[in-house]
């Protein structure tokens, strides 16, 4: 679909925007009181940017530019809180991932760069909107080349982090007791494909299995809404502990095969 002749978000995907992401909703309830047309113009107006951050922004223009034809005796309503969201819905949110992607879940999960992963997780979804990508499909996260392993760690993927550390040792075990030609050649391509290459391939949908497997283990065991928002926000979010670990083990692992190597 085709707003002011420029590419914009599809019906589908702005139907699961306006209902299940909370900021759009609280948006959508400061225009709606205007009427069609300013809900029209709110949808246009968003689209050119999509950046769910200004949509507060961009609907309180609206409402300043068309306050004389706002009913004085409107109230906008609350949009529904975080809690009451994942409460009503819980783990229908995991069948279908464009929904899940457009949900406020998505927010308290990754934190940082919301926005960012959305984009790219709905341009990794494509064609088909109802089903969930493999860890393996193909993308491309640039943090993800230049940090390798680290950034898995930063992002709580720990499980990940430690496939490729183990993958990385593995292979400097493999090169120190080699006696075969050209190791240092082969142990150079394993070591860029181990450390960089491969996860920037598979980053970004393996960060998207990992926090839609998060969510479906919450609402399978914390039923209620309240317990399971505050294990939410415990696992969600980035670490800087683990992001900091992995350093210090780059550090360690790279001393020791300078040490050991001839």
């Amino acid at each position: 679909m085709l707003i002011n002749n420029k590419p914009s978000i599809t019906d589908e995907h702005w139907l699961a925007l306006s209902k299940y992401n909370d900021t759009i909703r609280q948006a959508l309830d400061i225009v709606s009181p205007l009427g069609e047309r300013a809900v029209n113009e709110f949808r246009i107006q968003y689209c050119k940017i999509n950046n769910e951050d200004k949509a507060i922004e961009i609907a309180n223009r609206i409402l300043a530019l068309w306050k004389n034809e706002y009913p004085p005796h409107i109230i906008p309503p609350l949009a529904s809180s975080f809690v009451e969201q994942i409460g009503s819905h819980g783990r229908e949110l995991c069948e279908n991932p464009l929904t899940f992607i457009n949900s406020d879940v998505v927010m308290t999960l990754v934190g940082a760069n919301t926005h960012i992963y959305r984009n790219k997780w709905t341009k990794l979804i494509g064609a088909e909107p109802n089903k969930w990508p493999k860890d393996t499909d193909f993308g491309w996260n640039w943090s993800a080349l230049l940090l390798g392993p680290i950034w898995f760690s930063y992002r709580k993927m720990y499980y990940v982090a430690s496939c490729f550390w183990a993958g990385i040792i593995a292979l400097d075990i493999w090169s120190l007791y080699s006696s075969r030609r050209y190791v240092e050649y082969v142990y150079l391509v394993g070591f860029l494909l181990c450390n960089f290459i491969i996860p920037a391939i598979v980053a970004d949908a393996s960060y998207l299995i990992h926090i839609k497997t998060k969510f479906c283990y919450a609402c399978d065991k914390y039923p209620v809404a309240t317990e399971r928002d505050t294990y939410l926000r415990a696992i969600g979010g980035v670490s800087w502990f683990a992001c900091i670990l992995s350093i210090l083990i780059f550090i360690l692992e790279s001393y020791i095969y300078g040490l050991y190597s001839p």
